[in-house]
């Protein structure tokens, strides 16, 4: 009997057609011409702002974890823990999800966290970057559409970062007014299911998840207020980020047109594929030939996205093989701590 190829080998296909749409009329040898045309020094400065922008994203899971005060755990082992979990979402086949139990993990074995508190830190700093995530694509989709630079992309934009935000906003007022909403959910689940014991443990760690989430939201307001407040700087960064790489490839475009590629690119990182291949260079190409600029530069652009997350990926699977290999020296460590 013939075997069935596995989803995830099918997604890994999904980027080929795409890829081909964003390279099928581009010269080979105007993209040489333009990454020839960078230094140095203008390379450093690029990867310097992907830092900081990288630095935000730690710094929203630290603020949860500092305003917690379950563990004390420093900004540097926070960012390794951030970027082996960006490695694995980065290479897994997905919308940019994957990485979140191992930050749980990390919290529970290094840190003696225990699972429900773990888990709140991470569910609600998810929660965190993708309410905010969804405010500020819908923000920039109203800028293209009122700006009339792309109505389409602007429209779809919209409608799509709107849905995309109403669960976590959703979950996020759910907890501020003290409701807990997996609560329910597992009582639907039958009897049988329900009386197994890795679920018993699995539904105490969610239920105390939920306590210590509901916990935060109404007590450590200011803090997610704060945690808020960085995910939007991330944002700023992106924006200077991307006016800055078109600046090196001497395109200098207007605030609309350089959001418009922002939102762009973003819901194409939503695309079922291995960090979003191919939808990212496609969606770049796009943005540029209808903006009635030189396509290449909106592949080159895309070109660096994708060298600056691979290398950040390797980065992180390379830490988090030294991680690993570290852990397997001590095999007394527990790979969970109970609840109390």
């Amino acid at each position: 009997m013939k075997k069935r190829a596995p989803l995830s080998w099918l997604l890994w296909l999904l980027p080929l057609p795409l890829l081909w749409l964003a390279f099928c009329n581009i010269s080979f040898g105007r993209l040489a011409d333009l990454f020839t045309s960078l230094n140095a020094l203008q390379v450093a400065a690029l990867v310097g702002v992907n830092v900081l922008v990288l630095a935000t994203f730690s710094a929203r899971w630290w603020i949860v974890l500092l305003a917690q005060g379950t563990a004390r755990v420093s900004f540097v082992e926070v960012s390794a823990y951030r970027l082996v979990s960006f490695a694995v979402s980065f290479f897994t086949p997905g919308p940019q999800f994957g990485g979140e139990p191992l930050q749980v993990y990390f919290l529970n074995r290094s840190h003696d966290v225990p699972t429900g508190p773990a888990l709140a830190s991470v569910a609600l700093e998810k929660t965190i970057e993708l309410t905010i995530n969804g405010l500020m694509m819908a923000a920039g989709a109203i800028l293209v559409v009122r700006s009339e630079l792309l109505p389409e992309l602007g429209q779809t934009g919209v409608v799509l970062t709107l849905l995309l935000m109403v669960l976590p906003l959703g979950l996020l007022v759910l907890f501020w007014s003290g409701y807990r909403p997996f609560t329910p959910l597992i009582g639907l689940l039958p009897e049988s299911i329900r009386q197994a014991a890795v679920f018993e443990q699995a539904a105490a760690a969610v239920l105390n998840a939920e306590d210590e989430i509901i916990a935060f939201c109404q007590q450590r307001r200011g803090a997610l207020i704060l945690a808020s407040l960085v995910t939007i700087a991330s944002w700023v960064l992106f924006v200077v980020e991307y006016g800055f790489a078109l600046s090196l490839f001497g395109l200098r475009l207007p605030l609309g047109q350089v959001v418009a590629l922002v939102v762009a690119a973003r819901l194409a990182f939503l695309v079922p594929a291995p960090g979003g291949l191919g939808a990212v260079e496609a969606s770049q190409v796009f943005v540029m030939q209808a903006l009635g600029y030189d396509p290449a530069i909106g592949l080159s652009l895309s070109l660096l996205i994708r060298v600056r997350d691979l290398l950040f990926g390797l980065a992180g699977l390379a830490l988090g093989w030294a991680m690993g290999a570290q852990h397997l020296l001590r095999p007394t460590d527990r790979y969970f701590v109970e609840e109390e």
